[in-house]
């Protein structure tokens, strides 16, 4: 399987440049605060001025930002130094093992670079990403991309300039979706459309590495490579039984 390990776009983001949710940093905060064993009013104030230095609020932060938040928390709560080194520190440690999160826009444009780079059917090209909005939010969600790339196509052809994103379209732009999800819709509307087994898992990969770092890039090579000698595995013990 040493051909599917030889692709590794460069330079990785770091994990701490990728997205966390707001409930899974407060979920954190509150699990060790406990097993610190902080009185519940201290933990209550790590999490209001955690909060507070996150402003203006949003649904995720990506793991920098929330760093420092965490240890503005701890400073305005009154912790001590090394409480607050422990607890900023054990944070940390559950954040970055938490579901990596990517606004839509981006995955779309960096899904776009990378089909584009591997040079997939161009008839599938506005299909795809239209399937994996079906598979993450709808099938309506799904056909109005869609839409609006045979739009943009269109305008493209007779040397227009594309059509300006509605209201609700940059606001769909910024939603969050959970890197491990994006990666299934996409494989999932790999099969839906045909695509070849080595592009699609390539297109994964190269996906994975681009939004989740080099570290989520190699659990997703170490599992379509499990994946794939259990598939020949079992090939060759069906072929053997007949």
């Amino acid at each position: 399987m040493s051909w599917f390990r030889k692709w590794s776009p460069q330079p990785p983001p770091p994990r701490l440049n990728t997205l966390v949710a707001y409930n899974h940093m407060a979920d954190a905060i509150e699990a060790e605060c406990r097993a610190m064993g902080l009185p519940g009013d201290k933990f209550v104030l790590v999490g209001v001025h955690t909060a507070a230095a996150l402003e203006p609020p949003d649904v995720v932060y990506d793991l920098r930002r929330t760093q420092d938040a965490v240890w503005a928390g701890c400073r305005g709560a009154g912790l001590s130094p090394t409480e607050t080194s422990s607890l900023a520190g054990a944070v940390m440690n559950r954040l970055l093992s938490a579901p990596i999160m990517v606004r839509q826009g981006h995955m779309l444009a960096v899904l776009a670079e990378e089909a584009i780079a591997l040079n997939i059917d161009p008839m599938k090209l506005p299909v795809l990403p239209a399937g994996i909005l079906q598979f993450l939010v709808g099938e309506e969600a799904g056909r109005a991309w869609g839409d609006r790339l045979i739009e943009v196509m269109k305008a493209k052809e007779e040397g227009r300039p594309a059509p300006p994103y509605s209201s609700d379209e940059a606001a769909a732009a910024e939603t969050p979706h959970d890197l491990d999800k994006i990666i299934g819709a996409l494989l999932s509307a790999g099969v839906t459309l045909k695509l070849d087994l080595m592009t699609m898992f390539m297109l994964g990969k190269h996906l994975t590495f681009r939004l989740g770092g080099e570290q989520a890039g190699a659990k997703y090579v170490e599992k379509v490579t499990a994946l794939m000698e259990m598939t020949q595995a079992l090939q060759k013990l069906d072929k053997a039984c007949r």
